[in-house]
């Protein structure tokens, strides 16, 4: 649930600024605009993720191969993997994978 925060604050972040900026230029709001301008900050968001998994693609197969030897993994495991809350200080980050 905490993704789904931080996702909405992203999103919402950089979508109402450029929505302010349109109403305070054109002084009416624009449907048209609003749609376009949420689309492109979900756009953004979605191009951020891909970067960070580009980027730290040696880590996730390290890691995934490493989870695989341990449990004797042959598919992937635990679907709720994604719902489930992680604190911020839980989460290591791997400077070396870049």
């Amino acid at each position: 649930m905490l993704g789904f925060h931080y996702t909405s604050i992203f999103v919402v972040g950089t979508w109402a600024p450029l929505a302010v900026a349109h109403v305070q230029r054109y002084g009416s709001i624009s449907l048209r605009q609003l749609m376009i301008t949420l689309f492109n900050s979900i756009n953004l968001m979605i191009c951020l993720w891909e970067l960070c998994l580009y980027f730290h693609q040696k880590h996730i197969q390290q890691t995934f191969a490493n989870l695989k030897k341990k449990y004797a993994l042959r598919d992937v495991p635990y679907t709720e993997a994604l719902f489930s809350e992680v604190p911020l200080s839980k989460v290591e980050y791997a400077s070396s994978a870049v």
